[in-house]
């Protein structure tokens, strides 16, 4: 077994109220195939009883990968699923702006599954839980309101997006850019938890409902969002249209200098459109961006001036 990197990545992307923090990122490149991943990572990463490298915890494998080589496999044969029961913990947070994701592949004519736990310790109570059949369907056994995505698509890898606004008390799911499901995070389901604004980890369950349960994931995050869109640069600002955009949309900045840069990021930090200058029209500076090649889902757009940086983000449909 390769030196594992370390689980939890802290990137401050920007010191002011404005950034974004990565607080979790893994994309599993640094793990041998066959690994136990709660074994090998470490926190965030446990099992529902917290046994790494026993029989709830699963292994890293190079079958199939979203990028690079390597990803996670989360299977089972029994029709009520396990002994696959992985957590990650996401640290009990109770207000702010979140975005998790990663992406997904179940093979067909198998099935998938998580939840989102509203505490690290497992079992108390969750928010949701969402279940992916065998034949394509979604079903969500929560008191979420259903999207109108209710499909996946099947042996293709998928963008799984959640986001949390813990101050409003509101949660969305996307599937591929597509809202899924919609729910109110001081709900519960379980014993307990009901009145509790909170999130506190993911399962990942071997388990579809009934059907034999394989699926991959692949370069997952976790980021903090709280500052974004909030401004405290004085006359520094940005903006992003349309938005939501189909793939075409421009950034307008102003208060930058010359040397301003803009560039795009997805989910997963990963750099799509490299830093370039913006064009000076009049009091304003543009960059116009097409993400037409990209899939649908989160981007987050920098404009970086010196020390400065406005974080803006944009959903693609």
């Amino acid at each position: 077994m390769r030196k594992a990197l370390l689980p939890i990545t802290a990137v401050i992307i920007s010191a002011s109220a404005m950034s974004q923090t990565v607080l979790i990122t893994q994309d599993f490149e640094s793990f041998d195939p066959g690994d136990p991943l709660a074994q090998s990572a470490g926190l965030p990463w446990t099992t529902w009883s917290n046994a790494p490298g026993g029989v709830e915890d699963t292994e890293v494998t190079d079958t199939l990968a979203h990028g690079g080589n390597m990803s996670a496999v989360f299977e089972s044969t029994a029709a009520n699923g396990g002994p696959t029961d992985v957590i990650l913990q996401l640290g009990n947070r109770t207000a702010g702006q979140y975005l998790l994701g990663w992406w997904m592949r179940i093979p067909a004519g198998k099935g998938g599954y998580f939840n989102i736990q509203k505490s690290i310790t497992p079992g108390q109570s969750w928010s949701i839980d969402v279940i992916f059949r065998a034949s394509g369907a979604i079903e969500l056994s929560t008191n979420a309101s259903a999207g109108a995505t209710t499909s996946y698509p099947v042996d293709q890898w998928f963008l799984v997006g959640m986001s949390f606004d813990l101050d409003a008390s509101a949660a969305t799911l996307t599937i591929d850019g597509n809202t899924a499901a919609t729910w109110v995070t001081t709900t519960a389901v379980g014993t307990g938890g009901v009145g509790l604004n909170q999130i506190g980890a993911v399962n990942f369950y071997g388990y579809s409902g009934g059907d034999q349960s394989e699926y991959y994931i692949d370069d997952l995050s976790f980021v903090d969002i709280s500052g974004v869109g909030v401004s405290d640069l004085g006359a520094l600002e940005a903006t992003a249209f349309p938005n939501p955009t189909t793939g075409a949309f421009v950034v307008d900045a102003a208060g930058i200098s010359s040397s301003a840069v803009m560039s795009v990021v997805d989910l997963t930090g990963r750099q799509v459109i490299a830093p370039r200058a913006l064009l000076r029209r009049g009091a304003l500076s543009r960059a116009e961006v097409d993400l037409g090649g990209h899939p649908q889902g989160i981007y987050f757009v920098r404009v970086t001036d010196g020390d400065h940086e406005l974080v803006r983000r944009v959903t693609k449909h």
